[in-house]
């Protein structure tokens, strides 16, 4: 039995400028208020993480000493490093850095909703807006003082201005410049840079042959990232090859579709979105008439990146070296936002009970983002690092003579920095930056001098009395950390070394005596 096509549905925009300037706006302007209130709210509640006191430390040095420096790790954070410097009048180094990233996630939600409209009307990208902006993954971005906001900003800018050359030839320009910003602050951005080929779907030759020459750049961009990353991939030992439990999670949270609670949950929030998808697919294909290449292209997109390009990045991560990790894949949610919003204006245009299932989908969707944004603004994530709680359990137990540790395998960790930073240790976060650009990766080992307000000195000589030592780092054992600090302090560790796990950091205090 043919799907009845209801008379009232509302047809599909082809352009920009079908409805209201008044509809336009309120359907862009909905989505990016509800990203910039739960941005806010949960920069405010979180604290400034290790990573994004590694981007402190960096864009705190000059240009020269930033490339001195990164010939060890993190060089292909380098244009992000260099923009937050050529910022830091402006927004310092401190949650200021965070406006960044908070105006690319609006930016990349009103464009989101602007491209559901834009091929399937109001209510399709409303949804779709909503959806993406609620996405606990794209709002960690958006709080987060790291490049991935940027990427999503600049690869929401290369799909909507793919789509507008088709029509005027002046965007190519944008497309190529938005594409090689998003490579430049994330190299696995060439994926979805080079899905948006699928928008050549059913287009003039003409088309696909421009698509390739202003495409050029950002992959060439790519290759060159690439390579650098290789030779330091090291910086990333700490992800592991995916098992079915890791990648399930780390999908799940990157389209939209996780409570950030039990693997259980993710894997049926993903079942629900491939149902939701699969139903797309069938609806379009026994839709009368048959649905156009316009109709398939931002479909086809959307599955590509929703499940296409993690599924590379998958294989790749399995075969080759890591990768497959939610933060890197956060691209994904424009993909499920875009495959939500098609799945909107099928279900209203058809009136059958496949589009009825299809809407429970979107619905359901859409509440598991909504509740997700929620819970995470009245309890956020246990995985960021306190760093305040850490350094103030330190100054209402410190006395002059006593060490602080850090326990850091890769010194642009940011770990020694955040700790210097958040003491207020001028001296200490010198000291840090220093031994960043000489290359050195030893612990940093500091001796409290002033307690009042925290100053320390390098090192930490032999000393007669007892001392309390505070251990501070990532994956810190007991008791065989205690003894190796103590044997390089010269002392003696106690047997009653207590460990606290404050976010994703450890702090260690413990008793050292002199070694008689």
């Amino acid at each position: 039995m043919e799907p009845r096509v209801r008379q009232d549905a509302e047809s599909r925009p082809s352009t920009l400028d079908r409805g209201s300037w008044q509809t336009r706006l309120g359907v862009v302007a909905l989505p990016s208020v509800v990203a910039s209130l739960l941005l806010l709210a949960r920069s405010a509640a979180v604290p400034l993480w290790r990573d994004e006191y590694a981007t402190a430390m960096h864009a705190s040095l000059s240009p020269g000493e930033l490339l001195r420096a990164v010939v060890t790790g993190d060089a292909v954070q380098v244009p992000y490093y260099l923009l937050i410097h050529i910022l830091s009048p402006i927004l310092g180094f401190e949650y200021g850095m965070r406006i960044v990233s908070m105006v690319a996630v609006v930016v990349a939600t009103a464009l989101v909703a602007l491209l559901a409209f834009r091929w399937w009307g109001a209510l399709p990208g409303t949804l779709a807006g909503l959806f993406f902006a609620t996405n606990v993954g794209v709002i960690t971005a958006g709080v987060t003082a790291r490049p991935y906001a940027l990427m999503l900003a600049a690869l929401t800018v290369a799909v909507l201005t793919a789509d507008l050359a088709s029509r005027r030839a002046v965007w190519w320009p944008v497309f190529t410049l938005a594409s090689m910003l998003a490579v430049a602050m994330h190299l696995l951005a060439v994926l979805p840079i080079a899905a948006t080929g699928l928008l050549a779907l059913g287009r003039p030759r003409s088309y696909v042959v421009r698509w390739g020459a202003w495409t050029a750049a950002p992959i060439l961009l790519a290759l060159a990232v690439g390579a650098i990353g290789w030779t330091q991939r090291d910086q990333i030992s700490w992800l592991g090859r995916p098992d079915l439990r890791s990648a399930t999670a780390s999908l799940a949270k990157a389209e939209g579709v996780s409570l950030h609670r039990a693997v259980t949950f993710d894997a049926l929030g993903l079942v629900v979105l491939l149902t939701m998808a699969a139903l797309l697919i069938v609806a379009l294909r026994r839709r009368r008439p048959p649905a156009s290449a316009d109709t398939w292209r931002p479909v086809a997109l959307g599955m590509a990146l929703a499940f296409i390009a993690p599924g590379v990045v998958l294989v790749w991560s399995l075969v080759f070296s890591p990768l497959f990790h939610e933060r890197y894949l956060v691209w994904a949610s424009i993909g499920s936002a875009l495959l939500l919003g098609a799945t909107v204006w099928v279900a209203r245009e058809l009136d059958t009970a496949l589009a009825r299932i299809s809407a429970a989908c979107v619905l359901l969707l859409v509440a598991v983002s909504g509740v997700g944004a929620i819970m995470h603004f009245a309890d956020p994530p246990q995985d960021y690092d306190d760093i305040p709680a850490i350094t103030t359990a330190i100054e209402q137990s410190a006395l002059p003579g006593d060490v602080v540790y850090v326990f850091e395998h890769n010194p642009h960790y940011g770990i020694a920095y955040a700790v210097a930073a958040a003491l207020g240790d001028d001296a200490m976060a010198d000291d840090v930056r220093g031994a960043l650009v000489s290359g050195l990766s030893t612990a940093t080992v500091r001796t409290v001098e002033e307690v009042e307000a925290v100053r320390s000195r390098a090192g930490a000589s032999a000393s007669a009395d007892d001392r309390t030592v505070f251990i501070v780092g990532v994956a810190v054992t007991l008791p065989e950390d205690a003894e190796q600090v103590a044997a390089e302090l010269g002392c003696v560790s106690d047997e009653d070394a207590e460990m606290v796990i404050i976010g994703g950091l450890q702090l260690v205090t413990m008793t050292c005596s002199p070694d008689r």
